[in-house]
């Protein structure tokens, strides 16, 4: 689904907290690559620096989800653990 949003369409704007909430839940490694063109291509739309702190959280929560652990439930505990407090919009 999130190959029909053009890099040109208005759209983009609104992607980055949804796409962030799509990354958050991807255990498997191979759902992981379209999250990250999502948001290259939000950040190339909008300019938005929360993207790249948002794509940086993810690759952190995805490094707890592959060691199992349950802190990767913990989005805003890894953002603080990490030295980011920001919103994923």
């Amino acid at each position: 689904m999130l190959k029909q949003f053009s890099l040109s369409d208005l759209s983009q704007t609104l992607l980055l907290a949804p796409v962030f909430m799509l990354g958050c839940t991807a255990f498997e490694v191979r759902r992981r690559q379209p999250i990250k063109e999502a948001i290259t291509m939000v950040k190339a739309y909008t300019q938005l620096r929360n993207a790249k702190n948002a794509l940086e959280v993810l690759e952190e929560v995805w490094s707890y989800m592959d060691a199992g652990s349950e802190k990767s439930w913990d989005r805003q505990g890894i953002a603080s653990d990490i030295g980011m407090g920001f919103l994923a919009t």
